[in-house]
């Protein structure tokens, strides 16, 4: 560890609860510790956030959002105000969502060693394009999840790394999970993406004619099918490793289109990191993590989906075999042990620039 601390300022977009902040940056706080850097976490927004939004009802709801709003807005103008006082700051997509650049400019004339990092297609969201592409001609450095981001990022700065979202393999236990008279199929997500299950729905229903299946759901929202078992495991942080272990076979289905090849994985990567086979549409990451027929399958049509979940629900040993091929891929290309040491690195680059 170095002599002298290094400050940091993380401007991230949410808490604990919100997987991106979670995976792209608070996982790493061991890294930060052994690479010297102290780092001042300041969340947009918090889990009362988080909360409100999924319970909107009324007016009166709306109007307690947008006092929220008013206040985090406020909150993080002040914030900014300090940056000059850090050697370094990670903006997590922007300073504030909507807000034209006014404040991501005092950021940057405040601290110009500023890296941005964004694992979503948010350019394609109302009102963030133009505001996007002004940031990336300024910012010192540019993080993106995965490739077909960085072609997009490339257009507008030279500096731009990918860094994948990766997966502490520490915390996932290699345990085989014996076959129960219940077949369970998992799905692990934001509510938002909920609908996504809708693409997987026929071929679950054959499935339950011919098997004892369940589609479980870790969320915090339950999903129905009317011709399919369902359970529902509401997700907290603590939980979700251990109920990820009670998945037989994980999936993520996803339509084909330029958002969905924005996102980065983590679902699968989660499965394959419980040795559990994933079954994926292969729209953007998701071709490059699952080598298909060896770690899990690759499925685009109700008919794909059918087949590939027949198979590993028919045999066992090709669904532990899968999910052993999977696991060791991900403690090879997508650990966090793996990416730790490099992104400290890529941080301690743009201190270093004069």
């Amino acid at each position: 560890m170095p002599d002298k601390l290094q400050k940091i300022l993380l401007l991230a977009k949410g808490s604990r609860i919100n997987p991106a902040t979670r995976y792209r940056f608070l996982q790493y706080e061991p890294f930060w510790n052994e690479a010297g850097f102290e780092v001042d976490c300041q969340s947009l927004f918090d889990d009362d956030f988080y909360c409100l939004k999924r319970n909107l009802g009324g007016p009166s709801s709306y109007i307690q959002l947008a006092k929220k709003t008013g206040h985090y807005l406020s909150r993080r103008t002040k914030i900014i105000e300090t940056a000059d006082r850090y050697d370094l700051v990670l903006l997590e997509n922007q300073a504030f969502p909507y807000e034209p650049g006014a404040l991501d400019d005092r950021l940057l004339e405040l601290n110009p060693k500023t890296i941005l990092e964004f694992d979503d297609a948010i350019y394609l969201t109302f009102l963030h394009d133009r505001k996007l592409r002004s940031l990336l001609k300024k910012v010192r450095r540019v993080i993106v999840g995965n490739r077909y981001l960085a072609e997009f990022a490339r257009h507008f700065s030279e500096k731009v790394t990918i860094v994948p979202t990766v997966i502490d393999t520490d915390a996932y236990p290699a345990q085989p999970k014996p076959r129960d008279r219940r077949i369970v199929i998992g799905w692990i997500g934001l509510p938002i993406n909920l609908p996504n299950l809708d693409i997987v729905a026929q071929a679950l229903a054959k499935l339950a004619e011919e098997f004892p299946i369940e589609l479980r759901v870790i969320s915090s929202t339950p999903h129905v099918f009317p011709h399919v078992p369902c359970s529902f495991v509401p997700w907290t942080e603590q939980g979700e490793i251990h109920a990820l272990h009670d998945f037989d076979i994980g999936i993520m289905p996803l339509p084909d289109n330029e958002w969905s090849r924005g996102k980065c994985g983590a679902k699968v990567l989660q499965y394959m990191a419980a040795g559990r086979p994933a079954v994926a549409t292969p729209v953007g990451v998701n071709a490059d993590i699952i080598r298909d027929g060896e770690t899990g399958f690759w499925a685009s049509t109700p008919n794909d989906w059918y087949r590939s979940l027949r198979r590993l629900v028919a045999d066992a040993e090709l669904a532990t075999k899968m999910g052993s091929a999977g696991r060791r891929k991900v403690e090879r290309d997508y650990s966090l042990k793996v990416w730790g040491p490099r992104l400290m690195q890529i941080y301690q680059d743009v201190i270093d620039e004069p």
